[in-house]
C-alpha cells in the first residue's frame, strides 16, 4: 500500500475496518495494489490478514489503471454535509453488492435485508470525510430502499453487535435532536470514538467522532438540509459513477 494514503483512515484503527475479503478480490482481478476503499466499523477481535498481506499475494498490471473513486449512491451523497468549519469533506458511496462479503457485519446486515424482503442492491451507504484528516469526524448515511429509518437503525445496531457485541448505544439529545449515541469500551489511552446516529430524510445517519461538538454542529448542519419528505426511497441509487478526478469506504 502507498505510504501516504488516498483513504479516510485515521492513526487509530477503532473508527475504520477494511474489507479485507474485498480488497483480495479486488487485488486478484486488478491487479491493483492501492485499494482506497474503507469502511466504518470496529475491527473483530479475531483479526482477519493484513492488508500487507494480502498486497504481497499480487503482482500489479502496470497496463491498468483502476478508478479509486465510488458514487454508486450519488443522490445519497449530496445529503451529507459538504464540509466542516471551512474545511471541505469528500464523499463515496456504495452499494450492498459491493460491501456485503462473508464477514459477521455484512450477514448481519444481509440477515436483515432478507427480513425486509430486500437484496444487497437495496443498502446504500454514503461517507464524507476530510482526506487530510484534520479534521475528526467522518459522516455517513445508510439507507435501504423502501425501509423506514427506524428500521435501517436496527439493522446498523445488529451489524455492530454482529461484530463485536460490547457496541452499546443509548438516546441523547444533541442540537435539539434525538440521537442513538454508540460505543465500544475504550480500551486505550487514545479518546473514545462515538458514533452519533440520527433518523432524518428517510435514512440514518451516522457521525463519527471523539468530539461531540463536532458532532453536535454535523447534526445541525443535516438538519438544516432535512428536506421535507423524508420519506424512504422506493427506487435504486441513481446515476452511474462519475469519473474520477482524483483519489478520495
Amino acid at each position: 500500500m502507498p505510504t501516504q494514503r488516498t483513504d479516510p483512515a485515521p492513526a487509530r484503527p477503532d473508527r475504520f475496518w477494511p474489507v479485507v475479503a474485498l480488497i483480495a478480490v479486488v487485488l486478484a482481478a486488478s491487479g491493483w495494489t492501492a485499494f482506497g476503499m474503507t469502511f466504518v466499523l470496529r475491527p473483530a477481535a479475531s483479526a482477519a490478514p493484513s492488508v500487507a498481506a494480502v498486497e504481497e499475494s499480487f503482482e500489479p498490471e502496470e497496463s491498468f489503471e483502476p478508478d479509486p473513486e465510488s458514487h454508486e449512491a450519488a443522490d445519497l451523497e449530496e445529503l451529507l454535509p459538504a464540509d466542516y468549519d471551512g474545511t471541505a469533506l469528500v464523499a463515496q458511496s456504495w452499494t450492498g453488492t459491493t460491501l456485503l462479503t462473508d464477514d459477521p457485519w455484512s450477514n448481519a446486515f444481509t440477515a436483515a435485508l432478507a427480513d425486509q424482503k430486500k437484496v444487497p442492491s437495496d443498502l446504500a451507504i454514503a461517507q464524507a470525510w476530510d482526506p487530510a484528516q484534520a479534521v475528526d469526524v467522518v459522516v455517513g448515511a445508510f439507507r435501504i430502499n423502501g425501509v423506514e429509518p427506524a428500521d435501517v437503525a436496527t439493522a446498523m445496531t445488529a451489524a455492530w453487535e454482529a461484530q463485536d457485541d460490547t457496541f452499546t448505544s443509548t438516546d441523547v439529545t444533541i442540537a435539539g435532536e434525538t440521537v442513538s449515541k454508540g460505543s465500544y469500551p475504550n480500551t486505550d489511552p487514545e479518546p473514545d470514538v462515538a458514533f452519533y446516529w440520527y433518523q432524518a430524510d428517510g435514512v440514518v445517519y451516522d457521525i463519527e467522532t471523539t468530539d461531540e461538538a463536532i458532532a453536535t454542529a454535523m447534526i445541525q448542519d443535516i438538519v438544516g438540509g432535512v428536506s421535507s419528505s423524508p420519506a424512504p426511497a422506493s427506487g435504486g441509487p441513481s446515476g452511474s459513477p462519475p469519473p474520477s478526478v482524483s483519489p478520495a469506504p
